[in-house]
């Protein structure tokens, strides 16, 4: 069998197209979806997906917000930028991008998303719909 190429682009064209639709959508119902990102330390490639899932953002009419942790802050701070996101209700959704540098406990800031999550499905009045789901680049706080 022969391998093919498949376009990539013309589908992640489609999708986008698709959110946009549904952004539309919500805001004639007077809402716009915000996503945050979280970056801990300084990593390129990782700046690098951050710049673009917010350039992707505004393409798409979504607000965005950032919170950048230095490599060399208090662990402590990676949970504070969770827990802001968590309480900010222009944020529908985030993403601590992945890895973080050594001394932060990745596992314990999505521990923060899972308490959003349950709350959300005890259908609590602060919570809004989000769960966490992994990528091969980030750990994502994604609508449920």
């Amino acid at each position: 069998m022969t391998a093919q190429l498949l376009a990539g682009g013309p589908v992640a064209e489609a999708v986008l197209d698709d959110v946009r639709t549904r952004v539309e959508a919500l805001a004639a119902k007077g809402i716009t979806p915000g996503l945050g990102t979280i970056l801990v330390g300084d990593d390129g490639a990782s700046a690098g997906y951050v710049r673009k899932k917010h350039e992707t953002c505004e393409s798409v009419g979504f607000t965005s917000q950032h919170i950048h942790v230095p490599a060399d802050a208090a662990p402590s701070a990676l949970d504070e930028a969770v827990a802001a996101f968590n309480e900010d209700p222009a944020v529908h959704a985030y993403i601590i991008q992945h890895p973080v540098p050594s001394g932060f406990d990745f596992n314990a800031a999505l521990g923060w998303c899972s308490r959003r999550t349950a709350r959300c499905r005890a259908r609590r009045p602060a919570s809004r719909p989000c769960s966490c789901t992994t990528t091969s680049t980030s750990r994502a706080a994604t609508w449920s």
